[in-house]
C-alpha cells in the first residue's frame, strides 16, 4: 500500500540527490542510489548492520518486483493477517473488492510467491494450497 510518510523520505532523497527516482505510469516507481548516495555511507552502515538481515531476505523474494507486484503482495498479506484462517477464494474476493485492477492470473502467482517465500507461515495465515 502507499505510504505518504515513505513517499515524503524518498522524495527528500531524491531532492537531496541521495536516490534517483523515475515514475513509469502503471508499472510504478524505479528507485536507484543517486549521484549523492556515498553521503550518506555512516547512516548506511548503521542501518544495515541493524536490519542488513532482513533487507537481504526482502530483496531475494522481492527485490525483481515493481511497484505494482508489491502493492498486490503487501495488499494480499494485510488482508490475510486480519484473517489467519481466510481461503484462497476469499482472499481472492476480497483483493478484487479493494484492488479491482489485478488480474486473476496475476493474484495467483503473487499468492504462490508469498506461499513459496514462507509469508504465509510467519503470519501464521491458512495455507492457501491451490485446489
Amino acid at each position: 500500500p502507499y505510504d505518504s510518510a515513505v513517499m515524503g523520505d524518498i522524495d527528500y532523497a531524491s531532492n537531496i540527490g541521495v536516490l534517483d527516482v523515475e515514475y513509469h505510469g502503471d508499472r510504478g516507481y524505479e528507485i536507484k542510489p543517486g549521484d549523492r548516495a556515498d553521503q550518506i555511507k555512516d547512516y548506511q552502515d548503521a542501518f544495515k548492520e541493524k536490519h542488513g538481515q532482513a533487507l537481504d531476505e526482502l530483496f531475494k523474494h522481492f527485490g525483481s518486483c515493481n511497484a505494482g507486484e508489491l502493492e498486490l503482495r503487501s495488499t494480499l498479506v494485510l488482508i490475510a493477517k486480519d484473517n489467519p484462517q481466510i481461503t484462497r477464494e476469499k482472499l481472492i474476493a476480497t483483493l478484487k473488492k479493494v484492488k479491482p485492477r489485478f488480474e486473476q492470473n496475476e493474484i495467483n502467482a503473487a499468492i504462490e510467491n508469498l506461499r513459496d517465500s514462507g509469508i504465509w507461515k510467519r503470519i501464521n495465515a491458512t495455507d492457501l494450497a491451490v485446489a
